[in-house]
């Protein structure tokens, strides 16, 4: 199955699938400048989000005033669910490499 941001293709489309209707969709994208902090280690973590565009690198504190980075991230690549799983703090801070969008769910959109 294809994003809900990228046109599916004929074999996609005839194949069933939950749909995101476009307004519902762009109410839920975000965006970051670049360097922009998308959340901090150890802040509660209510929101997950899914790369539609940029980089963002999760990054880990390993003293007052460095960091060590974990992993970088890119379009499609999903993040911040573990604080909505764990319900606990944030474990790491994720950054704007350079200027992202992404689509964001928060804990309770994501009951059912």
């Amino acid at each position: 199955m294809p994003p809900p941001w990228r046109t599916a293709t004929r074999e996609e489309r005839s194949t069933p699938r939950h749909e995101i209707d476009k307004g519902t969709f762009e109410q839920h994208v975000r965006f970051f400048n670049q360097g922009a902090v998308i959340f901090k280690e150890n802040d509660d973590g209510s929101e997950m989000f899914i790369i539609i565009q940029g980089i963002v690198e999760i990054r880990k504190s390993t003293g007052q005033s460095s960091s060590k980075i974990l992993t970088t991230l890119q379009k499609g690549d999903m993040f911040g669910e573990m604080a909505i799983i764990e319900k606990q703090p944030r474990s790491a801070s994720a950054i704007a490499v350079q200027p992202t969008g992404c689509w964001c769910s928060t804990r309770s959109s994501t009951r059912t």
